[in-house]
């Protein structure tokens, strides 16, 4: 109701929806309606088989919708302005009701100190009859031949004591395990077979990268390297094509992206960064920001403005360049959460057509493929679990007032809401492949995961981490460790892959069909 009125209304001369103060509260709205929603079908499948959390679950299904029905139609009335206060807009309605409707249940947050002690404490709960079920949040079947192979493979070269694992930066690039991988085409599997691939289904895909996760194996070199070949596949030259994706395949080289600049960071199509025709070659010149994984690849897939007189979308070109050109600096960049990362410069890099991708000024398509494979929810319910996990282990035998802390109402509240964040995050998650699989229309709904799954990120871990406090400081790889590096390694999640202001305006557009915030 609420869109439908921000789309229609005007105020400075556009429709209020037009206006980020407005659709990206309504944005947030939706995803945490489309969260509850999954969430609710996740609790009713949890009952039917017995889960051992599906009471825990009743419980914080009941609580995070309240508190959605709540903060939705607050913002909903505050969209309708003064209309909204008056009897004749049904909007009220709601309002009173939405809040009204939990509260006869009692005070909702009390749910959450029941779902921890369900799910932490054993606590015992009868749970009612749902019936029968017609949905499940398993993955299809099929490729199960695949992920053994790929498990037997981790199993022979990955060394826990060696290599860098659960850990989702480039410095957890391994040469000889990604050089294993590709020669036994593992690396990316959907591939075809001529660029090192197995041409495998999309099941069997599926199979094999959930062996990843399981692992704990999976360097951003890998995916981004993966993200680069599509686009080649789809929009380069036969002749660039049989040049790199064999090497990208057997995993002889990687790639790294080049989009952000010193002066934009988000609108990658304000790049300065020239290239200019001269007959049969592109000459470069500019500098990128943030280039991870520069100093371990072969190439750079780069955005160049190519027409500087033409609108900023519609003058960009990509590009992928040889980073062994003598014209290519690479100066690492230090950031806090360990990891490094680069500052590329060009100059005069003089590189022929063929490593142009897509049209002459058609960047736009080009660029727009690629980064609808990086606005996901990856796979950061998992990191959220995790923490938590390791506080209940680090309060194990701790009190407070000469009791265990672990029974702490406090305490079982904020464990819970973490596991609650975690569930709707791995919800979203599987909507995403879900849709993916029945064909379905792009509703954002990988834009909606990751806003959703990265702010979690950073919420649950400043919270843990001042749960443990003063514990919780200690920097290391397991235990509290985890926390605190979750809790540095977060506050990059909600920037990389677009920042969830700029998701916002996407979800607000396609999911809610709200006038476009950005021109």
């Amino acid at each position: 109701m609420s869109s439908e009125y921000a789309a229609e209304r005007e105020a400075f001369g556009q429709p209020i929806g037009a206006y980020q103060g407005i659709g990206h509260p309504l944005a947030d709205d939706v995803i945490n309606a489309d969260g509850g929603r999954l969430l609710l079908w996740q609790t009713l499948r949890a009952v039917a088989d017995q889960h051992a959390e599906a009471g825990a679950m009743i419980s914080q299904v009941f609580w995070w919708a309240n508190r959605t029905a709540t903060t939705a139609v607050a913002h909903a009335l505050h969209t309708f302005g003064g209309y909204g206060l008056t009897e004749e807009y049904d909007i009220q309605l709601y309002h009173r009701r939405a809040k009204a409707w939990g509260l006869a249940l009692g005070d909702p947050q009390q749910e959450l100190v029941r779902a921890g002690r369900r799910q932490l404490l054993g606590e015992r709960t009868s749970l009612p009859d749902v019936g029968t079920l017609a949905i499940d949040f398993e993955p299809p079947t099929g490729g199960e031949a695949l992920a053994d192979e790929t498990r037997a493979l981790f199993a022979k070269v990955i060394d826990p004591q060696k290599h860098v694992l659960h850990d989702h930066s480039f410095e957890s690039h391994a040469w000889d395990v990604h050089h294993a991988l590709g020669e036994a085409r593992l690396l990316f599997p959907a591939w075809p077979e001529e660029w090192g691939g197995r041409g495998a289904d999309a099941d069997a895909v599926r199979a094999s990268h959930a062996v990843w996760q399981e692992v704990g194996y999976a360097p951003p070199s890998t995916s981004v390297t993966r993200l680069v070949g599509d686009a080649v596949m789809l929009f380069g030259t036969q002749e660039l094509k049989e040049e790199v994706l064999p090497g990208f395949g057997r995993g002889q080289s990687t790639a790294s992206l080049g989009y952000t600049e010193p002066s934009c960071g988000s609108d990658v199509f304000a790049a300065k960064t020239r290239a200019v025709r001269d007959g049969d070659h592109w000459i470069i010149n500019g500098q990128k920001m943030f280039t991870s994984g520069a100093n371990l690849a072969k190439y750079v897939f780069l955005v160049a403005r190519t027409d500087p007189d033409a609108p900023k979308h519609r003058g960009v070109t990509m590009f992928l360049v040889p980073l062994d050109d003598p014209g290519v600096e690479i100066q690492p960049v230090y950031t806090f959460m360990d990891e490094r990362t680069n500052a590329t410069f060009y100059t005069d890099v003089r590189i022929p057509d063929r490593y142009r991708i897509g049209e002459v000024n058609g960047g736009v398509k080009v660029l727009s493929s690629a980064l609808s494979q990086e606005q996901s929810g990856g796979t950061y319910h998992r990191n959220i679990r995790a923490m938590a996990a390791a506080v209940e282990d680090w309060l194990q035998g701790r009190e407070v007032g000469g009791r265990p802390q672990l029974e702490d109402p406090a305490t079982l509240a904020r464990l819970a809401k973490a596991y609650t964040y975690a569930n709707i995050s791995e919800g979203l998650g599987h909507r995403i492949l879900a849709t993916w699989l029945a064909g379905g229309a792009d509703m954002a709904f990988g834009p909606a995961a990751k806003i959703f799954s990265t702010e979690s990120f950073i919420t649950v871990s400043e919270d843990l981490l001042d749960l443990a406090a003063p514990d919780s400081l200690r920097r290391g790889k397991e235990g509290l460790g985890l926390v605190e590096m979750g809790y540095r390694h977060s506050s990059a999640t909600t920037i990389y892959g677009g920042t969830s202001e700029v998701l916002r305006s996407m979800v607000a557009e396609r999911r809610l069909g709200l006038p476009r915030s950005r021109g």
